[in-house]
């Protein structure tokens, strides 16, 4: 069941327990970070991102995992908005999370669900610094060094999908949605509470989603959506609803009839967002209270994106070949990701979606508590020494390229698709490409850190074609190739070996 989990109280230490963690901390071979160089470090963030003359450093507080005396992280909040979550162990990343958008939290403890990921996150990431790769931990505190000695940005500049100032909320999701109303209005009462039930937050999550993407696939639903609500309350949807004040299956599909006529027209309501969103909870068959709404598994959620006609979306887990890259490869195509996370038992956990990537290593999590702790989170996708098991499950591959993830140009009209037939690959890699017409197409590889690593040209007849790409000139890794003829293009996945 996805419910909000707790958070330990606040620890203030003694002069013998900042002894004891000194001690720690250089048994462990870690420096102490203390508020004072969190706060450093978020200074020389600001004059990388060119944001020092707008934002100023406001409170900072530490953030502790549970059972953990020294702090897992150190929440710096700015002004006039935006935060950064500094990671209290400098073997690691200085900088884990960060907005200059959004608050994570109110004033005061911290609180909320970008908290809840980065306590858990980190529990495991510090636990485990010890076996990471001397040439990562360099790295890491070279960067730490970089950043509170003010140094410039070494190296090329991050690429980030969607551009930078592009959209009003930072990732590709173009609005904040909420569990609360008017987005859960179309919800069951909850009878006993007396009041209507939040949405739950893989219903906004999928309704965010479908939303972004304007798209049903003409679902409806009948009898054989039923479902006997077991929590809390004891029902069936839909055969309850008057009782329990909700849309039958006949008046929801009248809702979403209303909803493509509005998306026909570009005119959606608040109505019809609230109508998509009880509509992705029916799918994933949810259970409804007053104060928490959701299922009991992401493997509901998967089902639900199924009913709805999303036959090509794929359920990962953090233990598939290449979770990131698929993740960051959805990102450039603009197709934002529905994630699932849990807590270490796991017995809470909570659904968001991810839209958007940069390439230092950053996606950005829109969480639907309307913009609150929304940001951009750090998943590196290499040195990372344990299994990232708060990752319940990942969903990619929901609906088609929305357009294109490089600035200015329009979606693409017609076909051309690619696929890797040898993946992964030593020397050459074999490619099957669909095109709709003759044309000339430029094939690019890209390396995950976003630079260009090979380009080439050549030309396609109408239909499929095979084509050889030799990769004797590049170094073993994973990769993006991106095909591209005019408005035009498809992107695909690969690894080379053995190099």
């Amino acid at each position: 069941m996805r419910v909000p989990r707790g958070h330990p109280a606040d620890m203030s230490g003694t002069g013998y327990a900042s002894l004891l963690v000194l001690l720690l901390a250089a048994a462990a071979g870690s420096a102490v970070v203390d508020a004072e160089r969190a706060e450093a470090v978020v200074a020389g963030r600001l004059e990388w991102d060119g944001q020092s003359d707008c934002m100023t450093i406001g409170s900072t507080v530490p953030v502790y995992s549970p059972g953990e005396e020294s702090p897992a992280a150190f929440l710096v909040s700015l002004d006039p908005t935006g935060y950064f979550v500094v990671c209290g162990d400098d073997r690691l990343e200085p900088v884990l999370a960060y907005s200059y958008e959004n608050r994570c939290c109110p004033p005061g403890k911290p609180s909320g669900p970008m908290i809840d990921l980065v306590t858990s996150d980190l529990h495991r990431r510090i636990e485990h610094a010890g076996l990471m790769p001397e040439d990562a931990v360099r790295s890491n505190r070279a960067l730490w060094e970089q950043l509170e000695t003010g140094g410039p940005r070494t190296g090329p500049l991050p690429e980030q999908w969607p551009p930078a100032g592009s959209t009003p909320t930072g990732g590709w999701l173009e609005e904040n949605w909420t569990q609360n109303a008017p987005y859960n209005t179309c919800c069951p009462m909850d009878l006993i509470a007396g009041q209507r039930s939040v949405a739950g937050c893989p219903a906004v999550a999928m309704g965010s989603i479908l939303h972004f993407h304007a798209e049903t696939n003409g679902t409806r639903f009948d009898d054989g959506d039923d479902y006997y609500h077991n929590y809390h309350e004891y029902y069936w949807i839909d055969d309850d609803h008057q009782a329990h004040d909700f849309p039958s299956w006949g008046e929801l599909n009248g809702l979403l009839d209303t909803l493509e006529a509005h998306y026909a027209s570009g005119a959606p309501t608040i109505e019809d967002r609230a109508a998509l969103v009880y509509a992705s909870g029916a799918a994933c068959k949810q259970v409804y209270t007053a104060s928490v709404s959701g299922t009991f598994g992401v493997g509901q959620a998967y089902d639900a994106y199924l009913r709805f006609g999303f036959d090509r979306c794929e359920l990962l887990f953090e233990s598939s070949d290449s979770l990131l890259e698929r993740m960051s490869l959805n990102m450039m195509d603009a197709m934002p990701v529905h994630l699932a996370i849990v807590d270490e038992v796991p017995q809470y956990g909570h659904n968001l979606v991810v839209d958007g990537y940069s390439t230092d290593g950053y996606f950005h999590l829109n969480f639907g508590w309307g913009g609150s702790a929304n940001g951009w989170y750090s998943f590196p996708l290499s040195g990372m020494p344990y299994g990232m098991n708060y990752i319940e499950g990942v969903l990619v591959d929901i609906g088609e390229s929305s357009q294109s993830a490089e600035e200015g140009v329009a979606p693409a009209a017609g076909v051309l698709s690619v696929t890797s037939l040898t993946n992964p690959s030593a020397s050459v890699l074999v490619l099957g490409v669909s095109s709709d017409r003759d044309c000339r197409v430029s094939l690019l590889v890209y390396s995950l850190n976003g630079s260009l690593a090979k380009a080439t040209e050549t030309d396609l007849q109408r239909g499929e074609t095979v084509l050889a790409l030799p990769l004797n000139d590049l170094p073993s890794g994973v990769y993006v190739l991106r095909i591209r003829s005019g408005s035009r293009l498809d992107s695909a996945l690969f690894t080379i070996v053995g190099q």
